[in-house]
C-alpha cells in the first residue's frame, strides 16, 4: 500500500538536477524518494546535503522528506535527523516544515518501540468511524511493517489467517482508492472518492474481526 501518487523520479535524476540547479525537479525527486522503499541511507544522505541548499523550496523538501522517512521506516536512527532539523529550526523560510518533520519523527519513533496490533486497531477504528484527521498519520501503521507481518508465517500483530484476510482486504480497497487519486490529491479528496465507502465497510469488517475475543 502506499500513501501518495508521486511521479517516479530516480535518483540519478536528483542528482542531475542538483547540478543543473533545476529546483522543481529536486523538490519533486525528494517528494518520490523519501515516500519510496528505496535504499534509506543514501535517501537520508540527499536529504542532508538538501536541508542546507540556497533555494528555500528545496530546503522545505527536504525537511518533509525527512519526517517522510521516518514514517515510512520507524526504526532507522534518528539523532542526525533531529539534529539537522533542529539546526534549521531558525531558518524562517522553512520553519513550518522543520516543525512538522520533527513531529513526525517523534510520532513514528514512539511507534517503533510501541503496541503494533494496538496502532493497528486504532488506525482501523478510526476509518471504520469515520474519524479520519490526517489521512497519511491514519495510515501509517497501515504501511511497508504491515504488509510485512501480513507475509510472515509468525506475526506479532495477528492472531488468525481470519484476521490476515480482513486486514489485507481493507489494504486492497485503499490502494483501489490511493490509486486512483491524481499526485498532489489533499485529505478531503481522497476522502471523497466514490471508493472511500468500501474502505469504510472493509474498516468495519476487519475491525469486527481484530477486536473478536480470541
Amino acid at each position: 500500500m502506499r500513501y501518495e501518487s508521486l511521479e517516479p523520479i530516480e535518483r540519478e535524476a536528483v542528482e542531475s538536477a542538483l547540478r543543473e540547479g533545476d529546483v522543481r525537479t529536486i523538490v519533486a525527486g525528494i517528494d518520490y524518494l523519501s515516500n519510496s522503499e528505496q535504499d534509506r541511507e543514501s535517501v537520508l544522505d540527499l536529504l542532508m546535503r538538501c536541508i542546507g541548499h540556497a533555494a528555500p523550496e528545496v530546503r522545505g523538501a527536504a525537511a518533509r522528506g525527512m519526517g517522510n522517512l521516518v514514517r515510512l521506516h520507524p526504526d532507522m536512527p534518528i539523532d542526525d535527523i533531529v539534529a539537522a532539523l533542529r539546526e534549521r529550526l531558525a531558518d524562517a523560510e522553512i520553519a513550518p516544515y522543520v516543525e512538522d518533520a520533527l513531529a513526525d519523527v517523534e510520532t513514528a519513533h514512539r511507534r517503533s518501540v510501541g503496541d503494533p496490533r494496538g496502532e493497528l486497531v486504532d488506525s482501523v477504528q478510526k476509518i471504520a468511524d469515520g474519524r479520519v484527521g490526517d489521512l497519511t498519520e491514519t495510515l501509517v501503521p497501515l504501511g511497508p511493517r504491515l504488509e510485512a507481518e501480513l507475509a510472515s508465517p509468525v506475526s506479532d500483530v495477528f492472531r488468525n489467517q481470519r484476521e490476515k484476510a480482513e486486514v489485507a482486504n481493507l489494504l486492497s480497497a485503499l490502494d483501489a482508492v490511493l490509486d486512483a487519486s491524481p499526485p498532489g490529491a489533499t485529505d478531503i479528496e481522497v476522502l471523497r472518492d466514490p471508493g472511500w465507502s468500501r474502505v469504510v465497510d472493509a474498516a468495519k469488517s476487519a475491525l469486527a474481526e481484530l477486536s473478536r475475543p480470541s
